[in-house]
């Protein structure tokens, strides 16, 4: 992934292949390298502490856990603003207007979405029906540099949901592919971390499959 500036990538593999590894190795070599000084990590609120703590004693990096309560005890009013290294509960944000506009203020160098797949959409009849979480979605890549989804079940079966949520990665890919449907969505998007098994599932034309499993 590293040689690729941006850094704009699904990692997709099975449950246990090491995705959370993989990306906290990601995370100390752009920090080594200068290339990146703000992290934020968005993950199910059940997984939050777990990348806290694999974080802190895998790779030496502390990251701190946002809450309301965090938030309320700002000086500056914004936790988004003051913490370089933050990791966030994906409905926490996707759910509140109130924080979504207090972190479109900021900018990130890498964010990291955990079970990006959680970012849906789909159509209905020709319009595009967004999901909260996929408006969250919208918003993260729009303040990232880098950002990397990861995903154990990257494609659910239906084609043109997958098209929808594969260019979250790329402002113009998604919006080819929001105005001229589901087949111009992969024009112009970047690669694909993607294991065998994906490859098997179909429905991934326009891809790049790579399966290298060190950076």
């Amino acid at each position: 992934m590293l040689p690729r500036q941006p850094l704009r990538f699904v990692l997709a593999d099975d449950p246990g292949a090491g995705k959370t590894i993989m990306a906290g190795l990601l995370v100390r070599e752009l920090l080594m390298r200068s290339d990146a000084r703000r992290v934020l990590i968005m993950a199910p609120g059940a997984l939050t502490e777990q990348w806290q703590d694999e974080l802190l004693e895998k790779f030496g990096v502390q990251f701190e856990i946002f809450s309301r309560e965090k938030q309320e005890q700002s000086a500056s009013g914004g936790f988004f603003q003051d913490q370089d290294l933050l990791i966030c509960r994906l409905d926490q944000l996707s759910r509140n207007e109130e924080y979504q506009d207090k972190l479109r203020k900021t900018h990130w160098d890498l964010i990291i979405v955990d079970e990006g797949h959680k970012l849906s959409a789909n159509y209905f009849g020709s319009k595009v029906n967004k999901t909260k979480r996929f408006q969250l979605g919208e918003l993260l890549g729009s303040i990232a540099r880098h950002f990397l989804l990861m995903t154990a079940t990257p494609h659910n079966g239906k084609e043109k949901d997958f098209h929808i949520w594969l260019p979250l990665r790329s402002r113009r890919a998604l919006d080819a592919a929001q105005s001229g449907g589901p087949r111009r969505c992969l024009r112009g998007v970047v690669p694909t971390l993607l294991p065998g098994h994906a490859r098997r599932r179909g429905g991934l034309r326009g891809t790049e499959i790579r399966t290298r499993r060190h950076l």
